[in-house]
């Protein structure tokens, strides 16, 4: 019953954020997030389970559509389905990986729905991927934390 208590506190979490993509709170120095970025990317790492991860996917698409036009929203799952990927395909430590994964990611979006926006404003969007990646880094280290008793288990079990 312990395991349940962290997928609870996920959940919570999970939905906050998502619902916080479609407001303007937590600014930082006037830029906003890609909270549903960092939160697929990151969230990548910790759910072994593909078709979980898809179902987290289609759920945050179906929020988020709700307030954006389909191009961001289409783009945002692919990137999320991508993370998942590379998350398990890149050699190196998950957490720098995942700073990795949502630097690349930040220019890649803006690349495929504003690619105007990028061009024009790139120093903006290079604040936003290390805002992203630190954001990232701080929900990877919490989400380790939280779920630190099944990879040490994963763990053990890979070695023996």
């Amino acid at each position: 019953m312990r395991s349940f208590w962290p997928w609870l506190l996920l959940g919570i979490v999970f939905v906050f954020l998502v619902f916080l993509q479609t407001t303007s709170w937590l600014m930082v120095f006037g830029i906003r997030p890609n909270w549903t970025l960092l939160l697929l990317t990151t969230l990548s790492f910790f759910v072994g389970n593909f078709f979980l991860f898809i179902a987290a996917v289609i759920f945050t698409g179906l929020v988020i559509f709700s307030a954006s036009s389909f191009l961001p929203v289409l783009v945002i799952s692919v990137l999320g389905l991508l993370a998942f990927w590379l998350g398990h395909s890149l050699p190196g430590k998950p957490f720098f990986n995942n700073s990795f994964i949502l630097v690349l990611g930040t220019f890649v979006f803006y690349g495929l729905t504003n690619a105007v926006f990028l061009s024009g404003h790139p120093s903006l969007v290079a604040a936003e991927a290390l805002i992203n990646a630190f954001f990232g880094s701080l929900f990877f280290l919490s989400l380790r934390f939280l779920f630190r008793d099944s990879h040490e288990k994963k763990a053990r079990v890979a070695i023996r």
